[in-house]
This record gives structure tokens, sequence and C-alpha cells, in this order.
């Protein structure tokens, strides 16, 4: 089978996997009460909703805007940010920034953070991420 048609192939499945199953297994506002009771109860740290980080996955050279990719330690990648519960599961995923931008721009620019700056305007002045 030729790279191109594989190609294809791998990004179909991966595309109808996300429309699938992402929407049923990783969602954000999905009760948060669950991680603060734990986060209260195992290190009482009130209102914890989840953790936040980003994190470099490895790309080869690309061949078009390599200077998106080109991360601070020399090497092509994409800058995915990753919000897990208590649990260490999945709830939120944003990877579609290269590896040239910092987290604090990923998370700007991120649903997540509207939904968390929402709620605060809203009254949920107890809902917190812990992040590095």
């Amino acid at each position: 089978m030729g790279h191109s048609t594989l190609s294809k192939i791998f990004r179909s499945t991966l595309s109808s996997m996300e429309e699938t199953l992402c929407n049923q297994w990783i969602s954000f506002e999905k009760s948060f009460q669950p991680c603060k009771e734990w986060f209260h109860e195992k290190y009482n740290f009130p209102g914890i909703v989840g953790a936040v980080d980003g994190t470099h996955l490895m790309l080869l050279r690309p061949i078009e805007n390599e200077h998106i990719y080109f991360n601070r330690k020399g090497k092509h990648s994409i800058n995915a940010m990753i919000i897990c519960d208590h649990k260490l599961r999945i709830k939120a995923i944003c990877p579609q920034y290269g590896g040239a931008a910092h987290d604090s721009f990923v998370w700007k620019a991120s649903n997540e953070r509207k939904v968390m700056e929402r709620r605060y305007n809203n009254g949920d002045t107890s809902s917190w991420l812990l992040g590095e």
C-alpha cells in the first residue's frame, strides 16, 4: 500500500474515532464535584476540578510552516494541553498548536479557559485547576 493511501486511511480513521469516541469519553464540563471532593479529602485542597499541563508531541520535520512546529529544544512538535481529573482520566485535550507556542498561549486560546472564566463570572469562585 502506498504511503499517501495509508495516510488518507489513517486520517479518516482518526477523524471518525474523534467524532464518535471523544464526545462520549472526553468532556470537561461533566460533574466537577467528585474531583473537588477527592482533592479536598486527600490533600485538603478545596475546589480543585483537575490538573492541567502542556506536553510536546514530537513530529517529523514538516514541509510547510516549519517555524510553527520548531520548539525551544530544537525539535519539531505539537504543544498539546491536557486536563485530567483525579482518576487521571483525560477531561480535555487541545493539540492544535505547534511546538513554538508557549503553554500560556495554548491556555489563553482554549475553550476550557473560557469555560472556567464563564463559571467564575457566574459566581463559581471555588473551582480551580492545578497547573505547573
